[in-house]
């Protein structure tokens, strides 16, 4: 079996700090859960299962340690062909919350792109950013909450408690949902994509004031932008 390289072990020392600061909130267990099996799929050498869980579970929710990985694997044809391309598109969503060990990775694959390769890498980028970015990730969250509560019973936004009621959803499942925890968690959103955007307009205290169409609009020209 091959050893991790010394860079994946810090990186991953990195990851376990960085995680919560995209939502502002502890990592739930399923997601801790996720991160062990696939951690153990790499060291098993089951590269496959482990870009599947990467590309599929972690990347979409923000996962930067798993984006690095992506870019990894792309860079040396660990369970993928080799794609230069790929990876430095890949590094570069990894890197852009600045932290240094994701921006160190980012620069180096760059600087060996040759310019058609590096238009060609630029325009990959994008196209992961309208997925994968931060400001995507937490929109999708911030707009699955709002539809949620804009169109929870009125009875249920009553002062304290829980709250925790049963939506029947359009395929007619019920569905568990704690008005005050998603309140909480749209209004962290909120603020959180104000900053990014930098756009103060979009950090209502009421989120009934919201403009979800113009926040959706603000976050699609924000991923269209190299950085």
């Amino acid at each position: 079996m091959k050893c991790l390289p010394l860079i994946l072990i810090g990186l991953a020392a990195v990851a376990a700090a960085e995680q919560p600061s995209l939502s502002g909130t502890i990592i739930d267990a399923r997601t801790l859960r996720i991160q062990e099996k696939v951690e153990a799929l790499f060291a098993a050498e089951q590269y496959t299962r482990a870009q599947f869980i990467y590309l599929h579970e972690l990347a979409p929710i923000g996962d930067k340690y798993a984006q690095y990985m992506l870019g990894f694997m792309y860079e040396h044809g660990v369970g993928v062909n080799t794609d230069l391309i790929e990876a430095s598109a890949w590094y570069r969503l990894a890197a852009e919350r600045g932290k240094r060990e994701f921006v160190d990775v980012r620069d180096r694959s760059l600087q060996f792109l040759e310019d058609g390769d590096r238009a060609r890498a630029d325009l990959r980028y994008l196209e992961l950013r309208e997925t994968y970015s931060d400001a995507a990730v937490m929109f999708r969250q911030v707009e699955a909450d709002y539809d949620m509560l804009m169109t929870a019973p009125t009875g249920t936004r009553i002062p304290g408690g829980d709250r925790a009621i049963v939506m029947i959803t359009p395929d007619q499942q019920g569905l568990e949902f704690n008005v005050q925890a998603a309140e909480r968690r749209l209004e962290r959103g909120l603020s959180y994509l104000a900053t990014l955007l930098d756009e103060p307009r979009f950090d209502v205290e009421d989120y009934r004031q919201l403009d979800i169409e113009a926040l959706h609009r603000s976050v699609e020209d924000h991923v269209a932008r190299l950085d």
